[in-house]
């Protein structure tokens, strides 16, 4: 018997918007590259060009945990979600370690996946390779919950190449 598959993204939708200090994060890398006048933008990949390690982006990310709030309406599906039995993914362009941070901070259920930044640095939403590691004949169909341009791509994407009903709800 085929499924439905649950898919969140994080960050303003699972929870409210995270408070990442985005401007002292490139006042820092500016001061690492001696550029004041390089914008990184966008982020990650700017880093990596100049081979800035994104350690350090994971701290400023962490440093966000403790503002952090969860959309209750939303979390209280994913939670839901997870304790009827179905396969639910978080799906983020965030660090493994900010997914895992803010899900025991918030005491909530971790979920059947989680694919984050780290997963692949070269694919993220909305490039249909972040899925690879999810088989979607097994169901049929998707229910994501995001905010993004990047989320309505990729649901985009995914219905382009598949035989799967996909329903986006904008959070």
């Amino acid at each position: 018997m085929k499924k439905i598959l649950y898919i969140f993204d994080l960050d303003n939708t699972l929870v409210e918007k995270l408070n990442i200090n985005y401007a002292s994060l490139r006042n820092e890398l500016r001061v690492i590259i001696k550029n004041e006048n390089e914008k990184f933008k966008p982020l990650v990949n700017n880093m990596l060009k100049h081979n800035i390690e994104l350690e350090l982006l994971d701290k400023y990310e962490l440093l966000s945990v403790p503002s952090s709030n969860l959309k209750y309406e939303i979390s209280n599906k994913y939670i839901e979600y997870i304790q009827k039995g179905f396969y639910v993914i978080i799906l983020t362009r965030n660090s493994l370690s900010l997914v895992n941070s803010l899900i025991e901070f918030h005491k909530i259920p971790f979920p059947s996946k989680i694919i984050h930044r780290d997963s692949n640095i070269k694919y993220q939403k909305p490039n249909l390779k972040v899925m690879d590691s999810v088989d979607f004949s097994k169901y049929d169909k998707i229910i994501y919950y995001g905010d993004s341009w990047h989320d309505e791509e990729l649901c985009k994407n995914i219905k382009k190449n598949s035989n799967i009903k996909i329903e986006f709800i904008k959070v």
